[in-house]
């Protein structure tokens, strides 16, 4: 049993690891390089969307930190050393796979039997306030904007805005789905509302680094990229030390480049 917490624990690091911080410092090492901005951009938007696969291969080849190289291989090479011999037994023997996930099941069936009734109505209670929060409500609905179905995601972007009208995050949301479905007008009266709200407060709080990145992404999601580059380079200032909001300005300027090298 020991060994396999201890195996368990190895490979939830591992992952960790490989999914999480090799990703972040590969973008944020690409984003300080010396490289092009053709070539930042290329690498940079590569990461966002293959993630750590390509992460690995820039960490492996282009990186620009020894550390990272180092750490790309280290990281890398063990996780496709076990995701081939997963291949490998698999194609051997399936059903030994069928009969792992029955038993982990099976465990796991026991295990929550053994749970006292108060310890799951906490546990419900808990997982009902973290889905009745506004953030993970948020990205709920983000989920389905990048999945393309905009019917549902506005569907329930009208449910928040009914209860929070000035809620500047689920207006731009929505400015999002709109401009997907070619709504335009729709699109720019929601954007200009939540850009109202947004300078409202940054007019009471002019040295709000949080304020200035968020009115950044909403011109982000409207494709300004000059006025999100402004509002990132003026929240760094601020705040120096974030590393999002460098990583958010590199790709800023990294698609501004994109659709001036596309004119």
């Amino acid at each position: 049993m020991a060994l396999l917490l201890i195996a368990l624990l190895f490979l939830f690091s591992l992952l960790l690891m490989l999914f999480v911080l090799q990703p972040f410092w590969a973008i944020i090492d690409c984003a300080i390089s010396e490289k092009t901005t053709g070539q930042k951009t290329v690498w940079i938007i590569s990461m966002l969307l293959l993630w750590s696969v390509a992460g690995i291969v820039y960490g492996m080849t282009s990186a620009k930190s020894k550390k990272l190289r180092i750490f790309s291989f280290i990281v890398g090479i063990p996780c496709e050393l076990i995701l081939l011999l997963g291949v490998s037994l698999y194609v051997q023997d399936p059903s030994s796979f069928d009969k792992y996930k029955s038993s982990i099941n099976d465990k796991a069936t026991s295990s929550g039997e053994l749970q006292s009734d108060t310890t799951k109505n906490e546990s419900k209670n808990d997982l009902e306030t973290n889905l009745n929060d506004s953030s993970f409500r948020a990205i709920k609905i983000g989920l389905l904007i990048s999945k393309k179905n905009y019917s549902e995601a506005l569907e329930e972007l009208n449910k928040e805005l009914a209860t929070d009208p000035n809620s500047s995050i689920f207006l731009s949301m929505r400015g999002k789905a709109y401009a997907e479905l070619n709504d335009i007008e729709n699109s720019k009266k929601d954007f200009s509302k939540a850009i109202s709200i947004i300078n409202e407060a940054i007019s009471k709080e002019p040295n709000s680094a949080e304020l200035l990145f968020e009115r950044s992404g909403i011109y982000m999601k409207m494709k300004e990229y000059d006025l999100a580059i402004n509002d990132l380079k003026a929240s760094l200032k601020i705040d120096p030390s974030s590393e999002i909001r460098k990583i958010t300005l590199s790709t800023a300027e990294s698609l501004k480049s994109v659709i001036e090298l596309s004119k």
